[in-house]
């Protein structure tokens, strides 16, 4: 509840918040946060404090930061979560809706496809959740799945990430190495984020930005 509560606030606050607090209590707060929010408070603490509080993470939380805290924030690699669903192509359609149902600690955006991947960890190919949806429980994935996805490298460039789930209407899209294996994957939140101006993200939504059904709803709850 607590990491929930720092992910929503302004990106300079919880640091603000977390500065008269103990390393334990920093670490125990990030503890309940995502791994890409938790890194970004990391890189933003004093940089005496960063390895203290670095250390006294879960240990799967601390890789994850540590290999975060590392990437450039400017590239795909600095915005890639590194939680996601990947199966056998051998894996039939029930199967992976099955592994789906029971992905509870995964984020939902990351849930929108399943990748793919051989006994390397190279992508093969990607199936989006509708699809399987719509698909024979007994299907292998292989023969569902779309065999040569859209694919970035960690060092793309976030203005090209974009151009690219634009032009090919991707909410998540896979990071693989120069080998093919797959790294994480960038949502379409992670980069408007990171692309929408500052102005933008802190505009309150005024009667303009309501749809008309909403703009009469509030005109009629108003008292006559």
């Amino acid at each position: 509840m607590i990491g929930e509560v720092f992910e929503g606030l302004d990106e300079e606050l919880p640091c603000r918040l977390l500065s008269a607090r103990t390393d334990a209590e920093i670490a125990s707060v990030l503890a309940r946060m995502g791994a890409h929010d938790a890194a970004d408070v990391i890189t933003e603490l004093p940089r005496h404090r960063r390895q203290p509080v670095l250390d006294l993470l879960p240990a799967g939380q601390q890789v994850k930061v540590k290999i975060l805290t590392g990437f450039n924030p400017s590239s795909a690699e600095g915005l890639m979560a590194l939680d996601f669903l990947a199966v056998p192509g051998t894996a039939t359609v029930g199967a992976v809706l099955r592994a789906v149902s029971r992905s509870g600690a995964l984020p939902p955006e990351a849930l929108a496809s399943v990748y793919v991947i051989d006994d390397d960890g190279r992508l093969l190919g990607t199936a989006g959740v509708v699809t399987l949806l719509r698909s024979d429980d007994a299907r292998a994935l292989a023969d569902v799945c779309d065999r040569d996805p859209v694919r970035i490298g960690p060092g793309t460039d976030v203005t090209n990430v974009a151009v690219l789930m634009i032009d090919y209407n991707l909410t998540t899209i896979p990071v693989v190495d120069g080998e093919g294996r797959m790294l994480g994957l960038v949502t379409v939140d992670d980069v408007l984020e990171v692309t929408l101006p500052e102005d933008w993200r802190r505009k309150a939504a005024g009667p303009d930005l309501l749809p008309d059904w909403a703009s009469r709803l509030d005109g009629e709850s108003e008292p006559s």
